[in-house]
């Protein structure tokens, strides 16, 4: 069980990193109309990679005896 929470944990990197690209591949082609897709797209990836392990604290502290 293990080994699949750590994939699915490194996936949300991947995933993150990916949004991140997407959203500034975008960008450039329109910048005044297009920033409506291209804020959440980063937002989101940035969001993605600064919170990645924080399930795996919650879980240890929701583990830990009194």
């Amino acid at each position: 069980m293990d080994f699949v929470y750590e994939k699915i944990m490194k996936s949300q990197v991947k995933w993150g990193i990916a949004l991140a690209a997407l959203g500034l591949a975008i960008l450039p082609f329109g910048y005044p109309y297009l920033l409506v897709y291209t804020a959440p797209l980063e937002i989101i990836g940035m969001a993605l990679i600064v919170f990645r392990n924080r399930e795996i604290i919650i879980d240890e502290a929701e583990t830990r005896e009194p």
